[in-house]
């Protein structure tokens, strides 16, 4: 990143009509890590009250400046964080859905000038956090990842699955069929035990998606790496796609922390997106 650029992490906070007006005032309509249409089912009266509040928070605030006539000046500094996520050159995002269905995503966006954490910890607050460096992502990835940091009795265990099979034995574990879920592995080769302590993992903690896709401001996108990883907060297992399809999973006992540290790994490429700044 520049050396221009601040050494310390440091966060913004921004209502949802806060950041609706901005994006706005930036000739966007929506962002990574928003609905294609946030405005979508609201009518236009409604739309403009809520473009109007935002604004108006954000003059308070002195993140934007009136100037003459309709015209304002907008933090720099805000518009970095928040146009990092609008047009990003790499992009990951780390969710765990919970058992009962809520997620909680953190996306992680890098341009060439800035590396910003995307997230939204409550109904209608966006938080944008620069990162300054490699160390300050790693940190935040193990931050998400926390809950599976005590899973340290890894196993003697790796089987290759279809994408498919997974997809069900989650959906089954989630709506109480864990017997299905758990049969339909030992089917397809995997251990008596090893299918009930995956399933009952699956059933009753968070399970995390990683998924990292960069060269984004090109015509076709350049790449992707996914990594899905499910704890029991004792046992931890990290599945992987194989082939050329992508068709097909590996899953392999780990320890939570290796876990973590692939996830970290993955996010390589949004920090070669962001010290490209540097050069």
């Amino acid at each position: 990143m520049p050396s221009s650029a601040p050494t310390q992490a440091f966060s913004i906070n921004l209502t949802r009509d806060e950041l609706l007006a901005l994006l706005q005032l930036m000739g966007s309509t929506t962002m990574n890590g928003l609905p294609e249409d946030p405005f979508a089912g609201i009518s236009r009266r409604e739309r403009a009250e809520r473009l109007n509040a935002g604004l108006e928070t954000l003059l308070n605030r002195g993140l934007i400046e009136a100037q003459g006539g309709d015209s304002v000046v907008i933090d720099d500094t805000l518009v970095a964080l928040v146009g990092s996520c609008v047009l990003p050159g790499a992009s990951m995002v780390l969710s765990g859905l919970q058992p009962d269905g809520i997620a909680d995503p953190h996306f992680f966006n890098a341009t060439p000038e800035i590396l910003v954490e995307h997230s939204s910890p409550r109904p209608g607050i966006h938080i944008f956090t620069f990162l300054p460096d490699e160390v300050a992502l790693a940190e935040r990835v193990q931050w998400v990842l926390a809950a599976i940091g005590s899973a340290h009795h890894g196993a003697d265990f790796a089987i290759v699955s279809s994408d498919k099979l997974i997809a069900d034995v989650f959906r089954w574990s989630r709506n109480n069929q864990t017997a299905k879920a758990a049969d339909s592995l030992v089917k397809a080769n995997w251990p008596a035990g090893e299918a009930q302590s995956f399933v009952r993992s699956c059933a009753g903690f968070a399970i995390y998606t990683g998924l990292c896709a960069w060269g984004l401001r090109s015509e076709q996108i350049e790449g992707t790496h996914t990594l899905i990883a499910v704890s029991d907060q004792q046992r931890c297992w990290l599945l992987e796609p194989q082939g050329e399809r992508g068709d097909l999973l590996r899953c392999r006992s780990v320890t939570g922390q290796d876990a973590t540290d692939a996830m970290v790994r993955m996010a390589h490429p949004l920090l070669q997106i962001a010290n490209a700044g540097e050069k």
